[in-house]
């Protein structure tokens, strides 16, 4: 299951930041962000498939990416890669407002200050957002079978979870370390070359 985000990270940070940037220039901030957000929603096959492969019950259904991927579209359609896109759009959504944000710490050089506001906003989102990552997973977790809303997929992990909104946030805090470092790098990067390749 590695192939997927390889290929996944590679090209959403460019399609986010680079369809920000542009439509940013002609449209207000939120319109921009969602604008980004769904074009790099085209990309969620990968984290669908992404899943399947990390899932041990899928081990013997699905040898490889592409082998999943066929598999999927032939049995299920094209319709089955997208399973799981509502909460995607929105955590895309939100994530376009990352790279922009300005404020948090200040007194500081600009690539300390840059890298310690976007892991701030990095953490923050990511444990505010980490319920829709958990119903997300479950959406994708499933191949065939009838469409089930976000809505649902969070109140069956919510009662599966001993209605216990604490195991809700069960692998916050790794994925909350992961945030900040990795949103960290990216805003740092991001107003690096931004400011000198303008």
């Amino acid at each position: 299951g590695v192939l997927p985000p390889l290929l996944q990270r590679i090209c959403n940070l460019s399609l986010l930041f680079g369809c920000y940037a542009k439509w940013n220039a002609e449209a207000c901030s939120a319109l921009a962000a969602f604008m980004a957000g769904s074009c790099e929603a085209s990309l969620m096959p990968l984290e669908r498939v992404q899943t399947l492969l990390q899932d041990q019950r899928y081990q013997a259904t699905y040898r490889n990416t592409f082998h999943a991927f066929g598999q999927l579209y032939r049995q299920h359609g094209l319709t089955e890669w997208y399973r799981g896109l509502t909460p995607i759009l929105y955590l895309y959504y939100i994530s376009c407002s990352k790279p922009t944000w300005r404020g948090g710490a200040t007194g500081m050089p600009g690539p300390v200050r840059d890298f310690t506001n976007g892991a701030l906003l990095g953490a923050l989102l990511s444990t505010f957002n980490y319920p829709f990552n958990v119903a997300k997973t479950h959406m994708q977790k499933t191949v065939g079978g009838q469409y089930t809303s976000f809505v649902t997929c969070l109140r069956l992990e919510y009662i599966s979870r001993g209605r216990s909104v604490r195991q809700i946030y069960r692998g916050a805090l790794p994925n909350c370390f992961r945030s900040m470092l990795s949103w960290g790098v990216v805003t740092a990067s991001y107003e690096f070359f931004s400011h000198y390749l303008a």
